[in-house]
């Protein structure tokens, strides 16, 4: 079984990046060996490196799930031409203390979406690196920036076929860069 998880980094309960992780993982669960669970990181408290000594529960909450994942899609909105700092959070505690790094060696994605021309591109290019940086293998290929619309999603379903299209492409090679890593 082939265990995959979707981070939002939106806090949003009407984030569009949501819609696409929905998406994306009812996608995945066609798969007959893939399970996709969410992990959340909406009520992580502001990373404190005077907080290590006293781990938070939510922190420790954060590592073990990533933990027991052989993948990760990283969902990005874009905010002032980065990615979120909710999903900085997530990353400086999931990979806190020194040496007990949870994100290591999990093969890793990133998509977003925007209503901007871009989809969210610039965020997704300044976060491969910091991914990367954490020991995570990083899908290079293929991309996939999606300028959002209305009624693109309809629940789990992409509306549009060229775009639904454009997301089973994304989740396949997901899949395989996963296969390929899985720790």
């Amino acid at each position: 079984m082939v265990r995959i998880a979707t981070i939002v980094g939106s806090l949003s309960r009407h984030s569009i990046n949501r819609q696409l992780a929905d998406a994306l993982a009812a996608r995945l669960r066609t798969e007959a060996d893939v399970d996709v669970v969410d992990i959340s990181i909406a009520n992580l408290p502001l990373y404190c490196r005077d907080l290590e000594t006293q781990f938070p529960a939510e922190a420790t909450r954060l590592k073990e799930e990533v933990r027991a994942v052989d993948g990760i899609a990283f969902l990005t909105p874009e905010y002032n031409r980065t990615f979120s700092a909710a999903l900085k959070n997530a990353l400086e505690w999931g990979s806190r203390p020194w040496g007990d790094n949870a994100f290591a060696g999990r093969a890793v994605a990133v998509l977003g979406t925007s209503p901007g021309v871009l989809g969210a591109a610039i965020a997704q290019h300044q976060l491969r690196p910091v991914l990367s940086s954490l020991g995570m293998p990083v899908m290079s290929t293929p991309e996939l920036y999606w300028r959002y619309a209305d009624n693109q999603f309809d629940g789990e379903v992409v509306t549009d076929a060229d775009a639904r299209e454009r997301l089973d492409r994304f989740a396949q090679a997901f899949l395989t860069h996963v296969r390929r890593h899985a720790v």
